[in-house]
């Protein structure tokens, strides 16, 4: 009987030993390491790669060598600069050197574009202004001079998809508000500011001209107004209007005092007054944040309720802030702008960040959705980029500085990709719109067409570029009646086959 329970012990022992050393390999070679014949080497680092779009088939080379990579496992390289690229039928090749660390898991993010871009054309009016919504699941555009009369109003057309798969039918527009004789010349404005609901169901008509803005509700919406003068309700032309707390609300900012208009039951809440200065302040759908001068401190707005926000340790007391920005797709990061530098507050580890761009030479431009990538433009016009990522395996936050060697003059259009991960960005000069990625490598020219509109935008997935370009056939000297030029929305699909 001893002698079994002996045996039974020695056994659970063995099996004991054995999961020990599986799982301490796992950990070594999830974390670099590798197993020889001489023992366990550690002077490696992971590479683990993902591609969109993500059902592309794909070759991957290191220095030029072609191995095997396992998906969401990733493939074990020894520590150093390699050269990755990646090939793919009917794409563009990806190519980039990357640094691999010993013991640490590096991602990269390779967007492939197809060899052949194709133009289709999506309306075939005359569209006279256009505009994306923040996330890029619609497009809202106007037309007022057309020889079709049932077609000139607003109108609504969704590009994004959704989650499930057998709903993404192909979008048509809708009309989202008709245009009568008061709103014509609102809408002739050209410094003309549309700014749609996050509930994609109502847009502000802002007219810094005609000093007027309205509010438009979906004509296939429940609201009985469909137009509602704004002034009538506030009794004054504000400094900006845009949306707080998703679709209910209205910010309303006076220069020095903040308003909230609650659309529900047209009840006003004064969120913050100074009479003396500007209030600094920044907001995205789910946060307002503002800085008391006085205190030194950042505030948060929600709900009717101003709160100081709890930083821990963090003083700002020994800076002068000058402007606050949140990213729209996060609320973890604020960007603190101060006159000598620009600062990252992480408010859920509550940790400070000081970026090396003097704030005298160098002006921030646009934060990525994901809040890792920061554009910059320097007083010569050539762009920049911070890149903050955290490294959960150094448990620390890592920032790098990119100087693009890109000059961006005053009529070139720029903004990131969904991801993040691109820049896309309308060269006024060439006439093109290219992209490329935080550090500037895979430079690629998307499209070059002398009658490109700068208005462009991707949808939420990064499958498709929407343009808006001239159209008709005026410039061909021998046709006897040349067609007028009109202005309609083009798509290019960003994957093979799309």
């Amino acid at each position: 009987m001893k002698k079994r329970k002996i045996t039974s012990s020695l056994y659970l022992f063995l099996a004991a030993l054995f999961i020990f050393g599986a799982t301490f390999l796992a950990i070594i070679i999830s974390q670099g390491g590798s197993v020889s014949d001489d023992g366990v080497f550690t002077n490696s680092g992971v590479l683990r790669v993902n591609v969109a779009p993500e059902n592309a088939t794909y070759t991957l080379f290191v220095d030029d060598k072609q191995i095997d990579n396992l998906v969401n496992k990733g493939t074990n390289l020894e520590a150093g600069i390699h050269t990755i690229r990646i090939e793919s039928p009917g794409m563009l090749n990806w190519e980039k050197k990357v640094n691999i660390r010993q013991g640490i898991v590096t991602d990269i993010l390779a967007k492939l574009f197809p060899l052949d871009l194709k133009l289709e054309q999506i309306t075939s009016s005359n569209i006279s202004k256009a505009v994306f919504s923040p996330f890029g699941d619609y497009i809202y555009y106007i037309i007022n001079d057309t020889e079709v009369p049932a077609d000139i109003g607003i109108w609504r057309l969704q590009i994004g998809q959704n989650g499930l798969f057998f709903f993404n039918t192909p979008s048509v527009p809708i009309k989202f508000a008709e245009i009568d004789p008061e709103v014509s010349e609102l809408l002739l404005d050209p410094g003309l500011i549309l700014k749609p609901s996050p509930d994609h169901n109502r847009m502000l008509a802002i007219s810094p001209l005609t000093q007027k803005i309205y509010l438009f509700n979906s004509l296939n919406g429940t609201e009985p107004l469909k137009k509602i003068d704004l002034l009538s309700e506030i009794g004054f032309f504000p400094k900006n209007v845009d949306w707080l707390n998703d679709s209910i609300s209205l910010l309303i900012d006076d220069d020095k005092a903040l308003y909230e208009l609650d659309l529900t039951n047209q009840r006003t809440t004064l969120i913050k007054y100074d009479p003396q200065q500007s209030i600094i302040y920044s907001h995205n759908q789910s946060h307002l944040i503002w800085f008391d001068r006085i205190k030194r401190s950042l505030n948060i707005y929600k709900n009717q309720l101003n709160t100081k926000l709890e930083l821990g340790s963090i003083d700002l007391s020994p800076y002068n802030v000058l402007g606050i920005d949140l990213p729209k797709n996060s609320s973890r990061y604020i960007t603190i702008k101060t006159d000598i530098n620009y600062l990252l507050i992480d408010i859920e580890d509550t940790k400070l960040y000081i970026f090396d761009l003097p704030v005298a030479n160098y002006s921030l431009l646009e934060i990525s959705p994901d809040s890792t990538t920061f554009l910059f433009k320097d007083n010569q016009q050539q762009l920049h980029t911070i890149v903050a990522k955290e490294n959960l395996g150094l448990d620390q936050m890592e920032i790098k500085n990119y100087d693009l060697k890109i000059i961006l003059s005053e009529s070139d259009k720029i903004h990131f990709g969904p991801t993040g991960s691109n820049v896309f960005m309308f060269n006024n000069q060439d006439r093109t719109i290219i992209s490329f990625e935080q550090d500037g490598a895979n430079f690629t020219t998307l499209i070059q067409n002398e009658f490109i509109n700068p208005t462009f935008d991707l949808d939420s997935q990064l499958r498709s570029l929407y343009i808006l370009l001239q159209d008709g056939n005026n410039k061909i000297e021998d046709l006897e009646s040349p067609l007028p030029l009109t202005t309609n929305l083009y798509r290019i699909g960003l994957e093979v086959g799309n």
